[in-house]
């Protein structure tokens, strides 16, 4: 069984949607990335930096690089980083209230039964 079938089978039913990763949308995201390559283009893979105002790839007139496939300005690192902070805020947002609740119904059998 693949991962992501593998997570799906083991969500839990009465838990809504968005209390999980999107992994498929995640997926989507690193495939795109992967099988991007820049036209022409060098990347130094250890001095590269991560920028959350990064602009789109361009020569060293300032146009525009174009990728193989078409442009996609949409798919940088930055945007994978973005969603995965979307969907972690999404899943923590989820546990904090799981927690609240579990903790809120502790107290009240303490006070029934102390």
């Amino acid at each position: 069984m693949k991962f992501g079938q593998q997570l799906l089978s083991q969500q839990e039913p009465s838990y809504p949607p968005t209390s999980y990763l999107d992994y498929a949308g995640l997926k989507t995201i690193i495939k795109k990335l992967s099988s991007q390559q820049l036209d022409g283009a060098a990347i130094d893979m250890e001095t590269r930096q991560v920028s959350l105002s990064v602009q789109p790839p361009t020569n060293r007139l300032g146009m525009p690089i174009e990728l193989k496939g078409g442009y996609d300005v949409d798919v940088t690192d930055e945007a994978f980083f973005v969603a995965m902070d979307v969907e972690l805020g999404k899943v923590e947002k989820f546990t904090i209230e799981k927690v609240s609740e579990a903790r809120s119904a502790s107290e009240a059998r303490s006070v029934i039964n102390p």
